[in-house]
């Protein structure tokens, strides 16, 4: 497609145009004052003595356009500014990066805060995280879908990993009960495909107590949030050429489910979107903790390995090389 300049007004009419109607120009201008939209690229004409210049403009009209569409979806998905550049910037879109580590930082400092705030001298942080887990659980028991009815138990052992400083691993009950999700998520799988799929056993107790040492020490609240207020812009960037090849794992990776997944199943897609959004975030903080900690090589080789083979799965399903270089992109 050729790229086509576009003005603020022209914006308004072309968001109007796919129904967006609400929109005005005073919006347009509040999204690029929060940084929402990047700056106009190209400068207006002057029109001559006292006559000022003509209207600036974005160089790359439609990716101006896709971007509002963007902003709005996530608003109406959200409710709230602060929730939208970490999605942005997941999508592909230039977000400036002081408010990524302020959209980054802000939720991890609200937890802390939230949950510290709720302990006593009768109640302490473990008894707080105790509350929390099963009143979340009891919420996603509501929720349509199966894969998100998580045991109580379950949250309460992720929440004290990811949170409580003094949780001690000691809780069996706690990883039998992720162990039991964990075949639950693995049945649900297979009977989602379309062809008869190998159950994989849980992991044993031995393993996630491994895997929970290690996210205590290097994924923890606590340390992510130190590890996102001190990332440089070096560093966000680094972890800006990431998300470049996560979103290509994952448009590969949705296009081979769909195929696998039965005709008769159907996920709702806000749910889709929130679940897509949610995972990259999580994976934007495990990166930039982990590379502050030293890993940067270990994730730089894990993602080309996982490309190189998501690439040779997809040839192999599609069998299209042309839709391969699409994916590419």
């Amino acid at each position: 497609m050729k790229q086509f300049s576009l003005t603020k007004e022209q914006l308004v009419e072309a968001l109007h145009a796919r129904g967006y109607e609400s929109v005005n120009v005073r919006q347009i201008t509040d999204w690029r004052t929060r940084d929402l939209l990047p700056r106009c690229d190209v400068r207006g004409a002057g029109r001559g003595r006292s006559l000022g210049r003509e209207e600036s403009s974005w160089s790359d009209g439609q990716r101006i356009i896709e971007q509002s569409v963007w902003i709005i979806e996530l608003l109406n998905l959200y409710g709230g500014y602060g929730y939208v550049y970490v999605p942005l910037w997941l999508l592909g879109y230039p977000v400036n990066l002081d408010r990524i580590r302020e959209a980054l930082s802000g939720p991890l400092e609200r937890t802390i805060s939230s949950f510290e705030r709720d302990c006593t001298s009768e109640c302490n942080m473990e008894d707080v995280l105790s509350d929390a887990a099963y009143k979340l659980a009891a919420k996603l028991q509501t929720e349509e879908s199966e894969i998100v009815h998580v045991p109580a138990d379950a949250i309460e052992l992720m929440l004290n990993v990811f949170i409580n400083p003094d949780y001690d691993l000691t809780d069996h009950g706690a990883f039998e009960a992720w162990q039991l999700w964990q075949e639950q998520c693995q049945r649900l799988q297979a009977s989602w495909s379309r062809s008869s799929t190998h159950i994989v056993a849980a992991d044993s107790l031995d393993s996630l107590l491994n895997l929970a040492s290690k996210v205590k020490q290097y994924l923890s609240v606590a340390e992510i949030k130190c590890a996102v207020d001190e990332a440089s812009y070096n560093d966000l960037r680094e972890v800006g050429r990431d998300i470049q090849l996560m979103r290509r794992m994952w448009s590969m990776f949705t296009e081979l489910l769909s195929r696998k997944m039965r005709d008769d199943i159907y996920l709702p897609q806000d749910l889709i979107l929130r679940l897509a959004l949610g995972l990259g975030r999580i994976a934007i903080y495990v990166d930039i903790s982990l590379r502050k900690n030293g890993y940067g090589p270990d994730i730089d080789s894990l993602l080309r390995d996982a490309v190189r083979k998501l690439e040779t799965a997809f040839h192999e399903q599609l069998d299209t090389p042309e839709t391969l270089a699409a994916h590419a992109g």
